[in-house]
């Protein structure tokens, strides 16, 4: 009776493990998201730049959008390592755009009744993200 059991335990693990390959696999789940710049403005001195990025979601993630600053401009991006600033919830059909006031500071314009995922209200170039 107990070699039954096991064997039919057994049988439901292999049955299950399959499924997970062939179905769950396929969609994507784990997968990066892909980037998309939408929008790109350096600040007035040219010291930094600000990147609206859209990112696609996955099985456990929404789409959103994501306002990143990066040193230097254009170009002459000294690296890819921005900081995340403002995410928000990503609608095909809303925009956001970005402009920089001054070298201190940016405005994000975007629809109200998106939800933010993350603010910043002050960043300094000691802010960890």
């Amino acid at each position: 009776m107990t070699e039954r059991v096991v064997a039919v335990i057994g049988i439901l693990l292999m049955v299950i493990a399959v499924a997970v390959v062939f179905f769950i696999g396929p969609f994507g789940m784990f997968e990066d998201p892909e980037i998309e710049t939408l929008d790109r403005q350096c600040d007035p001195k040219g010291l930094k730049q600000a990147e609206v990025q859209s990112f696609t979601g996955n099985a456990v993630t929404n789409e959103s959008i994501h306002v990143v600053i990066y040193p230097g401009c254009e170009d002459n991006k000294k690296d890819d390592t921005g900081s995340p600033v403002f995410v928000i919830e990503k609608n095909p059909d809303d925009n956001v755009h970005v402009k920089w006031n001054t070298s201190d500071t940016l405005e994000v314009e975007y629809p109200a009744r998106l939800k933010i995922y993350r603010q910043l209200k002050n960043v300094t170039s000691e802010t960890q993200v």
